[in-house]
C-alpha cells in the first residue's frame, strides 16, 4: 500500500493508529499536546476532545495511583497490626514456654519462697499461745507452737528451770504484738508472762 490515494477500512484504522502511535512514542518516547492534537485532526478528531480525552486519561491514572498508595499504605497498616498481634501473642508463648523449660529452676524458687514463709511465725494471740502451752513439756510445747526463738537455762534454789522465748504474740487489747517467756519447772510449763513492743 504504498499508494496515498489508496483506501483503509475501517476496522483497520484503529489498529494501525494504535501501531503508529507505538512506533512513534518508542522513537520519539512521548508526544506534545500539539503532536497529539495534529494527528488526531488527520483523523478528524477535533482539538477540544483531544483534550478532554488527556484530561480523563490524566485524572484516571491519578485515581489509579491515589489507589495504588492507599492500597500500600493499607498493606503497611495490616502489617504493622499483625506484627503487633503477633508480638501480644508471641510474649505468652514465650512465657509459658519458658515455664516449661525453666520448670526445675522455677519449682526450686517456689519451695524457696514456701520455705521462707514456713520459717516466719505466725501472730498468735495471748490467752490462745497461754491455753496451748500451759502445762505442756518441751516435745508438746514444739507441736503446739513450734520452735522458740531463743532459749536460756537456769539453776538456782528453785530448781532446774528453763525459759523459752517466743515473738509475734499479740495483745487483743493494744492490738500490738510483742512476745511471751516461756518458764519450764521440772520440765512442764509453769508460767507465761507476756511483753508488748512498742
Amino acid at each position: 500500500m504504498s499508494d496515498p490515494n489508496s483506501r483503509i477500512s475501517d476496522d483497520m484504522v484503529a489498529e494501525v493508529l494504535a501501531e503508529a502511535a507505538r512506533l512513534h512514542t518508542e522513537a520519539n518516547k512521548g508526544y506534545s499536546i500539539a503532536d497529539l492534537e495534529q494527528i488526531c485532526l488527520e483523523a478528524q478528531i477535533p482539538p477540544h476532545i483531544v483534550r478532554k480525552a488527556i484530561r480523563s486519561v490524566e485524572e484516571k491514572r491519578s485515581r489509579e495511583q491515589a489507589k495504588r498508595q492507599q492500597l500500600s499504605a493499607y498493606i503497611k497498616q495490616q502489617a504493622k497490626r499483625g506484627i503487633s498481634v503477633g508480638i501480644v501473642l508471641l510474649i505468652p508463648m514465650i512465657a509459658v514456654s519458658s515455664i516449661f523449660i525453666f520448670r526445675s529452676q522455677v519449682e526450686s524458687l517456689v519451695a524457696s519462697l514456701v520455705a521462707r514463709l514456713n520459717q516466719q511465725p505466725a501472730v498468735i494471740l495471748r490467752e490462745d499461745f497461754r491455753n496451748r502451752v500451759t502445762g505442756k513439756t518441751k516435745q508438746e510445747v514444739i507441736q503446739a507452737v513450734g520452735k522458740p526463738d531463743s532459749t536460756s537455762d537456769s539453776e538456782e534454789f528453785y530448781g532446774d528451770l528453763s525459759f523459752w522465748h517466743y515473738r509475734n504474740i499479740k495483745d487483743p487489747a493494744s492490738g500490738k504484738v510483742g512476745s511471751a517467756s516461756v518458764m519450764f519447772r521440772d520440765g512442764v510449763v509453769d508460767k507465761v508472762d507476756f511483753t508488748t513492743l512498742y
